[in-house]
């Protein structure tokens, strides 16, 4: 490929802010053999409940040359979707608040890999946002954009972990960016305050975890969780929450997410009249409507 690698880096990385990205980083197409070994242990912990997809994939997950032969870089991107707590639904977790995220992100890298097509024609690319087979949070601390927390969720310090994540796993050599140096330190207290203790030294174990429960899971729900779900409808987001590097003032307004009123007016009252019909009108273009308003009413009790 006949161009200028370093001017195509910076062209990219001007483009993706452009286009409502908060920030852009490079990382080259290899998994270390640390995050292997974690990736298998946590398997092996059983960590993954019934997200059986994490272990069918675990091929593609730690090997991207499985996706694209000739894999050489990841281009990772990311969105801040941060709103006033009074704005919020304290019964929804906040990325679902928003328009849906896979429609938008997705969206926006096409329009990515139609700019760097200009640059390099023949391009060989795959798009992915929480996708179940690609590793965006280990590529997106891979090139810069943040590091993994105790949560196990991206932390940047200018905008904390309340972001989205999306990649292009592509054929094109492009620098690397490094890793930042910053990390969650001594302090533990989203391990400390997860009412389940779904946090550990090891990752979030599915099993426990309120979000897992409420989104995912179609077994029978035990007491224990079940109690916890009455407040928590879609997703829980107490490790952020309390996370400190979400409670600065200056953190980014989103840019490319609003909130949707049928999310954020959402109580018990009218979550439990609602039916199917009407669902689908106030709640398609959010990602509540994957789940459906049978788990949602049941998560609330209705």
């Amino acid at each position: 490929m006949n161009f200028d690698k370093q001017n195509l880096k910076q062209l990219i990385k001007q483009k993706a802010l452009e286009i409502g990205f908060n920030n852009c980083g490079i990382a080259n197409a290899e998994i270390d053999q640390k995050f292997k070994n974690w990736y298998e242990n946590y398997l092996d912990l059983g960590y993954n409940a019934e997200l059986h997809y994490l272990n069918t994939n675990k091929s593609k997950i730690l090997n991207p040359q499985n996706i694209i032969p000739d894999a050489k870089s990841v281009i990772c991107f990311t969105a801040a979707y941060q709103f006033d707590d009074n704005k919020i639904n304290k019964h929804i977790s906040r990325y679902a608040q928003v328009n849906d995220y896979h429609t938008i992100m997705k969206s926006k890298i096409k329009e990515m890999v139609g700019f760097i097509k200009n640059y390099v024609p023949n391009i060989n690319a795959r798009i992915f946002v929480d996708s179940g087979y690609f590793p965006e949070k280990y590529f997106a601390a891979k090139a810069g954009l943040g590091f993994i927390g105790k949560n196990r969720l991206l932390i940047n310090p200018e905008i904390g972990s309340f972001q989205f994540i999306g990649a292009i796993l592509t054929n094109i050599d492009l620098p690397p960016d490094n890793k930042i140096s910053e990390s969650c330190g001594s302090c533990s207290i989203c391990i400390d305050s997860c009412p389940t203790n779904a946090l550990n030294k090891n990752g979030v174990n599915a099993n426990l975890c309120l979000s897992y429960h409420s989104i995912e899971n179609k077994s029978q729900v035990s007491n224990d969780i079940a109690k916890h779900l009455k407040s928590r409808w879609f997703g829980c987001d107490i490790c952020q929450e309390v996370c400190p590097w979400n409670k600065f003032e200056n953190l980014p307004k989103p840019r490319l997410f609003d909130l949707q009123k049928p999310v954020t007016n959402l109580n018990s009252n009218n979550l439990c009249a609602y039916n199917e019909e009407n669902f689908k009108i106030d709640f398609r273009e959010t990602v509540i409507f994957r789940t459906g308003l049978k788990k949602l009413k049941h998560n609330a009790g209705c």
